[in-house]
């Protein structure tokens, strides 16, 4: 029969929980006297434990809408094929798409990078025997409800971010 932990271990692994915690919630509180007065403590402990997480990641101003990216190449036969940004895995979660929400950030705000992507999509979709003449990237918005509202999406839009005739010389 193996050995129960000792009440000591036990106590003391309860105290390292608690500690845990108590620092991390003081490391995420807003500016205050009592911040300023643990973080000497709470940093020494936080930074090297790397239990610094900030969860002010949105604050103070969450996004307002729902922003998507979809490619459309255009053969020459009219047919017409689709890509979009992967979605969360339902089983593994935000992690495997975590790059492609970033990489979407990106072609939001550096338009220099769309022509190199929208090429990369084309490479993606077609085969050796199809003859893409036109791509097109567009952006669907939408606006989020409040949170807690139960609201329906607001104002949705489209906007093309990137076009080009594949037809002609590039």
């Amino acid at each position: 029969m193996p050995d129960r932990p000792s009440r000591v271990r036990e106590i003391a692994a309860s105290a390292l929980i608690a500690v845990g915690l108590v620092v991390v919630v003081l490391f995420n509180l807003p500016a205050s006297a009592i911040t300023r007065a643990t973080a000497p403590v709470v940093n020494a402990i936080a930074l090297p434990l790397g239990l610094d997480q900030n969860w002010a990641l949105f604050a103070p101003t969450p996004p307002t809408r729902q922003e998507d990216v979809e490619v459309y190449v255009t053969m020459a036969d009219g047919d017409v094929k689709a890509w979009v940004l992967p979605r969360s895995n339902r089983v593994l979660g935000v992690p495997t798409t975590h790059r492609w929400r970033k990489f979407k950030e990106s072609l939001l705000t550096k338009p220099e990078i769309r022509p190199d992507f929208a090429h990369w999509v084309v490479e993606r979709l077609t085969g050796p025997d199809d003859r893409p003449v036109r791509v097109d990237m567009i952006l669907r918005s939408a606006d989020m409800p409040a949170p807690g509202s139960g609201g329906e999406p607001g104002q949705t839009a489209v906007e093309s971010l990137y076009s080009e005739d594949l037809a002609g010389p590039r």
